[in-house]
């Protein structure tokens, strides 16, 4: 299980050790689609925070959902706040944010 700070947050070098482990886990870009167009972190979805509410219904709540953005919390942070109020227990925030993970060196890509 993750150790989340504040009850929200994971670090990105916890993120990458488990993706690195195989834990199955769901990454959730929370910006909007244009900046997932432009880079994402490899293997995420892009799930604008202004449109969570129409899907949100059909994410799965037995895998961990872990959301991210470049601010590094402000739009993620409305999916998480969404995801918790409709009942999601195993969702987080990406701490540092998309800028960091790509900073690291952490896998990222380009396009749909």
């Amino acid at each position: 299980e993750w150790s989340l700070t504040d009850g929200r947050f994971v670090a990105v070098d916890d993120v990458k050790a488990a993706l690195d482990d195989g834990r199955k886990m769901i990454i959730v870009d929370a910006r909007a689609h244009a900046d997932f167009v432009d880079g994402h972190i490899t293997g995420s979805v892009s799930i604008p925070f202004y449109e969570l509410d129409k899907i949100i219904d059909e994410l799965p709540q037995d895998v961990w959902i872990v959301n991210y953005c470049g601010c590094p919390h402000t739009v993620s942070g409305l999916n998480f706040d969404a995801m918790k109020e409709a009942g999601f227990d195993k969702v987080a925030v990406l701490d540092e944010g998309y800028y960091v993970w790509e900073e690291r060196g952490y896998p990222i890509e380009p396009g749909e």
